[in-house]
């Protein structure tokens, strides 16, 4: 709790927010509950809404190109308000309990499971389905007997790319943090990393490797996040129907809002303006309805192999982001070892096959 204590005294001292906005955001961490809520809510009513009855029962309704659109356009303002309110709210994870804490962890865990499976279970296999003649082609040209694993071969190609751009990143932002070490103006300590495990178990693998943060780690961790966020909404934006949409909007949202959470807190920290701070906070939050109007863009004026290619490569983002970002993270972030933590490691990987078992089913009506 030292660590959140310094957060909060670092908040109440800094000019980065207002001292009315920031006591006002520590009073109101159950509107992050209740945003929550009204974004499952909204996302069950809008489905409905896709799926009223027709004039004649025998034929099913499907929703039509506008009103899937519209329903995209509202996902994309759901999720720009979720990453705009975990940018700016870094102190309302810093101000937790423990208990509480113990509750983000698990929300990762599902929202992990859910991204795993709407990869392998649902995008893959379209995705191979599309890119069948295109498959066909590449085993006719080597002379194969078997047709060649396209789309799985373009989701590792994603997974690893997006790994090296990880990496990058790291080292842009280790070099930025030894730099301003030597310089004197940062200092890198266990307990600066422990907490920064606590406030963002999702975020990217940048946030690991900045100590108390330097403009140019802040800054890189910035683009990674941008990039992630646009390609999970290039996945979202590839989907052809309401369903295949409303099925992975709660783990993106939750990536996208503990990944703000980690954004917002690596900004404070590092003592930006107020202009400059809103203005990289809008940036990160547009990144997926962006990414959103692209996929669909892309999805409607490109050839079936074209969108397989794209389910492909969105299929290889939510992977990565499921195991790497936020499976893997939540299992090795420090308050699990502690003696007073009510997490379990055996109970987060069950809760994470939870989120895969359900969203895997979910492939039965979509």
């Amino acid at each position: 709790m030292a660590g959140s204590s310094k957060v909060l005294g670092t908040l109440k001292s800094s000019s980065l927010l207002p001292r009315d906005f920031a006591l006002e955001v520590g009073s109101t961490g159950a509107a992050w509950g209740a945003c929550g809520a009204l974004v499952v809510a909204a996302v069950l009513v809008l489905t409905m809404l896709q799926f009223r009855p027709c004039e004649a029962p025998a034929v099913p309704c499907e929703p039509t190109g506008n009103s899937l659109h519209m329903y995209k356009l509202c996902i994309s303002v759901f999720l720009f308000v979720l990453a705009v309110l975990g940018v700016l709210s870094p102190v309302v994870a810093s101000s937790r309990t423990s208990s509480k804490s113990d509750l983000m962890p698990g929300c990762n865990a599902l929202a992990s499971g859910i991204l795993i499976a709407a990869s392998i279970v649902h995008m893959l296999p379209e995705a191979s389905e599309q890119l069948a003649p295109t498959a066909e082609a590449i085993r006719h040209l080597f002379g194969s007997e078997e047709s060649f694993p396209l789309a799985p071969t373009l989701v590792g190609t994603c997974f690893f790319g997006i790994l090296l751009l990880e990496l990058y990143v790291q080292r842009v932002a280790a070099v930025a943090t030894c730099k301003a070490a030597k310089a004197g103006k940062t200092m890198i300590s266990d307990e600066n990393l422990h907490d920064n495990d606590i406030l963002s178990p999702s975020a990217s693998s940048a946030a690991r490797v900045t100590g108390e943060r330097s403009p140019s780690s802040a800054l890189a961790m910035l683009v990674a996040l941008s990039v992630h966020s646009i390609l999970e909404g290039v996945g979202i934006g590839v989907q052809g129907d309401v369903k295949g949409v409303s099925a992975v909007v709660f783990a993106v949202g939750a990536h996208k809002s503990f990944a703000g959470f980690a954004l917002g807190s690596q900004l404070h920290e590092c003592g930006f303006k107020d202009r400059v701070f809103i203005y990289f906070a809008l940036l990160f939050s547009l990144c997926t309805p962006v990414g959103i109007a692209l996929g669909t863009l892309l999805a409607e004026d490109s050839e079936s192999e074209w969108k397989g290619a794209m389910l492909a490569l969105a299929s290889g983002t939510f992977l990565y982001i499921g195991i790497v970002e936020m499976l893997l993270p939540t299992l090795e972030i420090k308050p699990l070892e502690s003696e007073g933590s009510q997490v379990n490691r055996s109970v987060l990987a069950i809760i994470a096959y939870a989120g895969f078992a359900a969203m895997s089913f979910l492939a039965v009506w979509t």
